[in-house]
């Protein structure tokens, strides 16, 4: 209605983008934006009541009508606070934008305007630079990484000028904001099962170190006699086993084995390589890598600490299960997150032969037990509190009190049948 409204009023208007990309795909567009020829104070006549009307960026030739983008055909000015200048026609417009994918317009009958060959590299599933692609690096160097998304996304390939063009201006990449980075990646993960063919396109194009510079370390690294897969191979296929519903978790699965590309050592007795305490060295990268990308401290925590743990084995049942859910619990992670690590890591290793379902069920019945059974994993769960160790000891609040908690807790730990109150007391008294 927007479009046929501007058209009425004698305007061109024209439907623009990643929605006329995924209608030529048949896909279900997520976003409208639309262009037209109306300046900011002709696009706010025309609606004054029949949309909610502001200014998102007048100043930019955008206004927001109903939720929906509409900018005036423009030219991008890079290079300090220079003001907008307004292109004449929509083909200028289309100049300015990256891709030719993303360069296709549609009017209000369904006639695609194509001015770049568009089309054409859809059907070929090419992401192609408009124009002269150093130059619209040069511009905007995140479009290296967004290149690497739609590959992703779409399940396109680079062309031959495009993948070129991104290795000849790699550098660039580290002038790129990491929220930026950061974005990007998260709209990977969240959207993209096999988000594998975003880091496989990102080395291509030789801009993965700029990301991730562990992963980057594990091309090529072969492992041991254990794993036949090399190292990167392994981080795809776990991570690619993960949902996208769970973001972070996916992510830790795409990093959970880089501390082997720091810890791998030959061992002559074994006659084989060794990845000792990996995971530790691991866990350290992730978090110094996240930081760096502004991850949040809770991301942080969640992913670098499924690094950690992720050698940890649930296979023993009892205290090995109750040890491994204490650390969870103190990190705020889920069991059935650090459950899907395992799993992955699984069918990583072997991604042609699907886990005996004996071994799964051991991996996962060891939980099961201790939730059904309340078996305690945490101080809290202790049947005595502070205010006990204090009553009973005489004492006021001080270390102390946490050090009795904590003997109390261990002793539980290994025996749940002691959590209970009257049998805790007693071992306060002791503990004193």
């Amino acid at each position: 209605e927007i479009v046929r409204t501007l058209e009425i009023n004698g305007y061109e208007a024209y439907f623009i983008g990643g929605f006329v990309r995924d209608v030529l795909c048949q896909k279900n567009p997520k976003d409208i934006d639309i262009v037209t020829s109306a300046r900011p104070d002709d696009i706010n006549r025309i609606f004054p009541f029949l949309c909610h009307i502001r200014g998102v960026g007048k100043s930019f030739g955008v206004m927001l009508v109903d939720d929906t983008e509409v900018a005036t055909y423009r030219k991008d000015v890079y290079g300090g606070d220079k003001p907008i200048e307004y292109a004449m026609t929509l083909e200028e417009d289309t100049q300015r934008r990256d891709f030719t994918i993303n360069a296709l317009a549609m009017d209000s009958n369904g006639k695609i305007k194509d001015f770049h060959n568009g089309v054409s590299d859809l059907n070929n599933k090419i992401i192609r630079f408009i124009g002269d692609p150093n130059q619209r690096i040069y511009e905007d160097p995140n479009r290296m990484l967004r290149a690497c998304r739609f590959v992703a996304q779409l399940d396109f390939n680079l062309h031959d000028s495009t993948l070129c063009a991104i290795r000849n201006n790699s550098r660039l990449m580290s002038g790129v904001a990491p929220e930026r980075i950061r974005k990007e990646l998260m709209t990977v993960l969240e959207n993209v099962q096999n988000s594998s063919k975003f880091f496989t396109a990102t080395f291509q194009s030789d801009i993965l170190k700029y990301i991730f510079k562990s992963m980057a370390k594990a091309i090529g690294l072969s492992q041991n006699k254990y794993h036949l897969e090399s190292l990167f191979t392994h981080l795809m296929r776990a991570g690619d086993a993960i949902p996208t519903r769970k973001p972070l978790v996916k992510l830790a699965a795409y990093l959970h084995d880089t501390g082997k590309s720091y810890t791998k050592i030959f061992d002559s007795e074994k006659n084989d390589y060794t990845f000792l305490r990996h995971e530790q060295t691991g866990e350290k990268i992730v978090a110094k890598e996240l930081t760096k990308l502004k991850f949040s401290n809770d991301e942080i925590q969640t992913v670098s600490k499924l690094v950690g743990l992720h050698m940890r084995s649930s296979m023993f049942g009892g205290k090995a299960v109750r040890k491994i859910m204490r650390k969870l619990d103190e990190y705020g992670l889920d069991y059935k997150d650090y459950l899907r690590m395992k799993f992955a890591d699984k069918k990583a290793k072997y991604p042609f032969n699907p886990m005996p379902l004996a071994i799964a069920k051991k991996m996962v019945g060891g939980f099961y037990k201790v939730l059904d059974n309340n078996e305690p994993f945490s101080i809290r769960h202790l049947e005595v509190n502070g205010h006990d160790v204090m009553g009973i000891l005489g004492i006021k609040p001080s270390p102390k009190v946490g050090e009795v908690l904590l003997k109390l807790f261990n002793r539980v730990l290994e025996n749940p049948e002691l959590n209970k109150r009257d049998i805790l007391l007693k071992l306060i008294v002791d503990f004193g």
